[in-house]
């Protein structure tokens, strides 16, 4: 043991320090010198060392350990003793108070501790490990006003580690460290044996806590605060939702009634939080943000709810008063302050809070908050984060009063603040000193200028909001000095584009004067702007959203009257003059050269929006005059020259006529394709000739996607390609010596000739029994497929300079390929059915040997790029749900069993998107469909289907592919049940098809469910088991049909749920 300790002290400064693979080498040599025994890390900490590299290695390093020690995983009184052993060799770091050993360093001691107790208290669920006890025997509570005995402040930082860490899942360390079903096990139980135990101990230390005394024991108080926090904040239900979903409320267990609903323990929280100074205040306050949020049903009387309400609001009323302390010139307590207000709405909502009988104090302490946080300029702390909370609550609360009642039942109670706050907010934003902005900052921008108009919609202040803000820019905000000065133009285009397109449905004469002053304004500004020379990406933006927000509220004007057509002449004068408007001023983005890709192509989607609607009559009279499409700043640059297919698609559409004659609307692009052959001949490096190429393929593609649409249209451009088919077939032939810019623009073109148009669910081709258009298709895409896929290197057969590298070349074309094979599944164009009945077997070979170029790379590769993971999943799904099975049959066991492996991977990762994890389960339960077919086969009874009949050619496919599945070792069934049951049991998401999944298998062996219901039965502790039994029995019950099963698992679920 001692040998490992001098090598850890030799070799740790290497790993920290040194870096390279100097380091790799280091680390992989003290890893194996450790091996799978963690006491070894243990004598480190025994032998008092204070090289932090040591240390630091050592606490990192025991968790690996731990995780691959067999003797701790099977025996919990082995593990329990580790854990002492340990926790006592880590206590004396922090009773020395050693110089060398930081705080940084300390913490790191503090969560290895807490992560192997984790790991531990996973694996022995039945009773709560020691050390926790230990914990607490070893920090006693003080009296009040008195230090904390040293004992104490060792102790109570482990309390605190160890709440943290079992709130917090890291999926990026799920491989290394816990799965999230792992980490769910030991969460619960942590929550069920200790959670309670040591918030209650800890609200005993806080209840003790003077602040004349916090400054000599910061690290104690600091503790002692945050352990309140992160106890009060805890996931309590640790499960995965929709990543759609916001988790305003909080999910207190109902056994915590007796500890939260005493208003004794509560008061005692709110009362530190004023008294203690900061940071100690901040954490307090930041677990009043989960009281405050509590859900409605943890209550059992709506007077119980009303008191709950009403005390916070009152302890939040009297803050400045009872701190004045200076914390409300503090961004991140302001931010939280901001925050705990916020939580009032999601659980409660405008009719709680009027209820309140501190409802009117407290909406006028808010009130005067949020101008605070106004007076302070954008930029500078507090205005982001505390301004967009306190934003949001304003939002949310005139929105719920609007829901909630009815006009003839709206008293004014809010509306008094309204109009201050909505003018105050406009002339705090745009009447601003310059400041430079970062993106977080510009997003934050957005999100409060959106939130900004529904606090104008209360009927009874509408009108003043608009006047006021209207005044205010005539009379107090210089126009000249908003369009020199980049944030304030920023803020007067987000503002006044989102007030326009908020109120043009419900626009009347008595905001029409208002809101032609704030257009006439910001049409002004930006023509000022234009004429400046003082140019930003930011501002380009900002004047994109304007004028796509003006432009839709005027695009109903051909058909509609009234008084938005009397804006509309009162601003432009006719319709045409907007449009020109907006052209003129996309058009100078487009040929200037210091616009960035962002700009270019917002403006591009700007001009295609402003003219889809616009009659042939119209267009004909607008102007954009661009020189050659091949001479724009965005065709001469490798990060731009993609937007082409948004500018071909664009010009598609605002030139009339080019429908009709699309051999002169495509001369240019056949010019340039005539060029292909002496631009290539410069070699692969030459970016300046790829981009030539690339470019007319980029054309070509946005003409095909803006002719999808028409089927016409769709075919006349069709016969066109297939008329000169030879050139793309000479690309895809010769991919491998092409720059990646053809290859890539050449895949992208094809992928586009098979997707359908926005509203349709098919690719526009005749399905006319005489027409062959759709084979002609199949035939010409998968013939670019297989001619690029066939050129592709493999990841490890050649060297590459990057990881990057290789999947310019190689995997992004993989990736469009399947994207291409999925959408000639799905497309309905192409007779797959006949194709089995000739024989033909093209689509079978180029599917599997696309797939087959996936196989080489291992899932942890493949995981780094979801578009790939998706892709390759979703033609799975599509190659099931449209019944065409053969590329399954055409696949050895080995690249079947690899497709079905890859489906189950994708299921157990918590971090899966939600239409990646159903498209996932559909595939498995086509799998689990084949069941029967397989155990059929597996006892030796005959084939069902005939060998000759026409009729029976799924049924054959479907054995064939059923045969491989007999092949595979071992079978995949039982991973498909625990990565389905899981789905179930741990997420609040794709719930049917984890049932329509499993529901096969459980139906056909009893082997199967047996098997699970003992694994699922083993991660509960002994205590618990018997309610599982019942659960598991329940979920078994009677299940005649799978309707019958999936609300059996509704309710296993829920039952779940309450464990």
């Amino acid at each position: 043991m001692a040998d490992f300790v001098a090598l850890v002290s030799q070799l740790s400064p290497v790993v920290f320090a040194v870096g390279g693979d100097d380091a790799r080498r280091a680390e992989a040599t003290l890893q194996a010198a450790a091996g799978g025994e963690p006491e070894l890390h243990v004598t480190v900490f025994n032998s008092r060392v204070t090289c932090p590299y040591s240390l630091m290695f050592a606490a990192l390093d025991v968790v690996r350990a731990t995780k691959g020690c067999n003797r701790l995983m099977s025996s919990r009184e082995q593990a329990g003793a580790f854990l002492e052993r340990y926790l006592q060799a880590l206590l004396p770091y922090f009773n020395a108070e050693d110089p060398a050993v930081s705080k940084t360093l300390l913490q790191s001691l503090t969560h290895s501790f807490a992560r192997v107790y984790k790991l531990c208290s996973m694996w022995h669920v039945d009773h709560p490990m020691p050390p926790v006890a230990t914990l607490m025997r070893l920090s006693p509570v003080p009296s009040s006003g008195s230090l904390a005995s040293p004992s104490s402040r060792s102790a109570v930082p482990f309390l605190n580690a160890l709440v943290m860490e079992h709130n917090a899942f890291d999926s990026s360390r799920s491989n290394i460290y816990m799965t999230f079903s792992n980490h769910r096990k030991a969460s619960s139980t942590f929550r069920d044996q200790s959670l309670k135990l040591i918030f209650s101990h800890l609200l005993q230390h806080l209840r003790t806590l003077e602040p004349s005394i916090v400054s000599n024991e910061c690290q104690y108080s600091l503790a002692v605060c945050e352990g309140v926090r992160n106890a009060l904040l805890y996931d309590f239900m640790a499960i995965i939702v929709d990543e759609t979903e916001e988790t305003f409320v909080s999910q207190y267990p109902s056994d915590w009634r007796d500890i939260l609903c005493d208003i004794g323990l509560v008061t005692v929280i709110c009362d530190q939080q004023e008294r203690l100074p900061p940071p100690l205040c901040t954490h307090l306050l930041k677990g009043m943000v989960g009281l405050i949020g509590t859900r409605r049903s943890f209550f059992e009387t709506n007077d119980s709810k009303t008191n709950w309400v009403d005390f916070f609001m009152r302890r939040l009323t009297v803050m400045e008063q009872a701190t004045g302390d200076g914390r409300l010139t503090l961004p991140e307590y302001c931010g939280t302050l901001a925050d705990s207000i916020q939580r009032f709405i999601p659980p409660h909502g405008y009719r709680d809070i009027v209820a309140a009988p501190s409802a009117e104090p407290f909406l006028e302490f808010v009130a005067q908050f949020t101008l605070l946080m106004f007076n302070i300029p954008y930029g500078q702390g507090g205005s982001f984060s505390a301004t967009t909370q306190l934003m949001l609550f304003w939002n949310r609360l005139t929105t719920s009063k609007r829901l909630n009642l009815q006009p003839d039942e709206l008293p004014v109670d809010i509306e008094k603040f309204l109009p201050t706050l909505v003018v105050r907010f406009v002339i705090a934003r745009v009447g601003q000193a310059d400041t430079e902005l970062d993106d977080d900052a510009i997003d934050s921008m957005i999100v409060q200028a959106e939130t900004l108009p529904p606090l104008l919609a209360m009927p009874s202040v509408t009108v003043a909001c608009l006047t006021g803000i209207a005044n205010e820019l005539q009379s107090n905000i210089p126009l000249n000095s908003v369009a020199q000065t980049p944030s304030s133009m920023q803020w007067l285009m987000y503002i006044g584009g989102h007030l326009c397109r908020y109120f043009a449905a419900s626009l009347n004469d008595d905001m029409l004067k208002a809101l032609q002053v704030l257009i006439g304004y910001c049409t002004t500004a930006i023509t000022t702007y234009r004429e400046g020379v003082r140019r930003s990406d930011a501002v380009d933006l900002s004047v994109l959203t304007y004028l796509q927000h003006v432009q839709g509220m005027f695009s109903a004007t051909y058909r509609a009257g009234g008084t938005l057509l009397q804006l509309l002449s009162a601003t432009f004068g006719e319709k045409l003059q907007l449009l020109q408007f907006v052209l003129s001023n996309m058009g100078a983005n487009l040929v200037w050269s210091g616009c960035s890709t962002g700009v270019v192509r917002r403006s591009i989607e700007v001009i295609t929006e402003t003219c889809r609607d616009v009659p042939a009559v119209q267009l004909a009279e607008l102007q954009m005059n661009l020189p050659p499409i091949h001479e724009l700043p965005l065709s001469l640059k490798p990060e731009s020259y993609k937007l082409r297919t948004l500018l071909y698609q664009c010009l598609y559409v605002l030139r009339p006529g080019a429908a009709d004659k699309l051999e002169q609307f495509l001369a240019g692009v056949a010019s340039e394709m005539q060029l292909t052959p002496e631009l290539l001949a410069s070699g692969k490096d030459n970016t300046v000739a790829a981009l030539r190429v690339g470019g007319w393929l980029r054309d070509l593609r946005g003409v095909a996607a803006a002719c999808s649409a028409s089927a016409a249209s769709f075919a006349t451009f069709l016969e066109w390609v297939l008329e000169r088919s030879a050139a793309f077939s000479t690309l895809a032939s010769s991919a491998a010596e092409l720059n990646v810019i053809v290859v890539s623009s050449l895949m992208k073109f094809t992928l586009q000739l098979v997707t359908p148009a926005n509203h349709m669910q098919s690719v526009n081709v005749s399905s006319h029994s005489h027409n062959a258009m759709g084979i002609y298709l199949f035939q010409f895409v998968s013939g670019i497929v297989k001619g690029v896929a066939g050129t592709l290197p493999s990841r490890t057969a050649v060297t590459w300079s990057s990881e990057g590298e290789y999947y310019k070349r190689s995997l992004k074309q993989v990736y469009s390929s399947v994207e291409i094979l999925h959408r000639c599944v799905t497309g309905d164009f192409c007779p797959f059915g006949a194709m089995q009945l000739y024989g033909d077997n093209s689509f079978d070979d180029v599917t599997v040997g696309v797939l087959s170029l996936l196989q080489q790379l291992p899932w942890s590769y493949l995981n780094e790029y979801p578009k790939v993971v998706n892709s390759v999943v979703t033609l799975l799904k599509a190659l099931a749900d449209n019944a065409v099975l053969t590329p399954f049959a055409a696949m050895d066991a080995t690249l079947l069993s690899w497709c079905i492996t890859f489906t189950v991977q994708l299921v157990d990762d918590v971090s899966t998107k939600s239409n990646m994890l159903i498209n996932a389960l559909q595939f498995l339960t086509f799998v689990t469909s084949l069941f029967p077919d397989v155990k059929r086969l597996q006892s030796g009874a005959p084939s069902l289907a005939s060998p000759t009949s026409p009729g029976r050619i799924t049924s054959r496919t479907k054995e064939r592919i059923a045969s491989a599945i007999v092949n595979m070792s071992p079978p995949p069934w039982e991973a498909i049940v625990l990565s389905a049951m899981r789905v179930i049991t741990e997420q609040d998401r794709a719930l049917s098809g984890a049932a329509h999944t499993v529901f096969p298998l459980f139906e056909a062996s009893a082997d199967l469910w047996r098997s699970y219901a003992r694994y699922f039965e083993s991660q509960h502790p002994t205590a618990k088991r018997q309610r599982v039994d019942e659960m598991l029995t329940a979920l078994s019950n009677n299940v005649i049909s799978s309707d019958r099963f999936y609300n059996n698992v509704v309710n296993f679920r829920a039952a779940v749920r309450t464990l």
